[in-house]
């Protein structure tokens, strides 16, 4: 199980790496899955899945590996796809989808499997792709691209899994590089980044292999959390898959 999602309608989404999605309803304890069939146009793309996102339409979004993404129509219960076939001037850019995250104007920025990140426009039905490109300073920092995210300002948080956090501003297309160094206490714990996080605070968490970093809402300076042996009220392990703020405003970990 990678990626469990509860819908406004109380239901629980739940995707997995081989047997597709199943919706749990917890009124009446009762499971139904959705599979890839290669007899059924309109069933799930793939069973391999990474991510299950709700936009605010309240459409259930399902990101695969290599079967882009999935668009369930939960009144007829069919999945509409967007991917990228050779013939096909819309759909994706690229197929695999790490993660997906709606901005402001009802558009979607998706991160990637190996293959970059990307802005789709459902609306017309076309995407953007955004590639590593060697010897350029302003361009993303690695093509392996984990994690996503957009913050109050709308800039876009890219999380790699080599090339530490790149921060993007898509008015002017600048790319800004977060990378681990080691003689610079103000840099990232490490340059795995497997989750993204802004609080009510606008602080962005950055979850990674090697310890959580807590960049500051004036995105200037980065404190690292990183577990102590000697110290038992550190961060009790430096593998960071989650971050969450509660309703008391504190930040749990996983």
């Amino acid at each position: 199980v990678w990626s469990i999602h509860e819908d406004r309608q109380g239901m629980l989404w739940i995707g997995s790496f081989g047997g597709g999605v199943i919706r749990f309803d917890p009124v009446k304890k009762q499971f139904e899955s959705h599979n890839h069939d290669p007899l059924l146009p309109e069933s799930l793309s793939s069973n391999l899945v990474w991510r299950v996102f709700e936009s605010r339409d309240q459409v259930i979004w399902i990101g695969t590996d290599g079967g882009g993404l999935n668009r369930i129509v939960q009144r007829k219960q069919q999945f509409n796809h967007v991917t990228t076939l050779p013939d096909k001037k819309n759909g994706l850019a690229y197929s695999g989808v790490n993660a997906i995250v709606q901005s402001r104007d009802d558009t979607f920025w998706i991160a990637n499997d190996g293959g970059g990140f990307q802005h789709y426009d459902p609306l017309t039905d076309t995407a953007r792709l955004f590639r590593h490109i060697p010897g350029n300073s302003n361009s993303l920092s690695s093509d392996l691209t984990e994690c996503i995210l957009v913050d109050h300002r709308n800039m876009v948080w890219i999380g790699t899994y080599n090339g530490g956090l790149n921060s993007f501003n898509p008015e002017t297309g600048q790319f800004t590089h977060y990378k681990s160094e080691n003689e610079n206490a103000n840099s990232l714990s490490d340059n795995r980044i497997w989750t993204l996080y802004e609080d009510s605070r606008q602080r962005i968490w950055a979850g990674t292999r090697n310890g959580l970093n807590m960049i500051s809402p004036d995105r200037k300076t980065i404190q690292r959390y990183l577990h102590d042996k000697a110290n038992p009220d550190s961060i009790s392990d430096n593998g960071i898959w989650a971050v969450l703020e509660d309703s008391d405003k504190d930040i749990w970990i996983g």
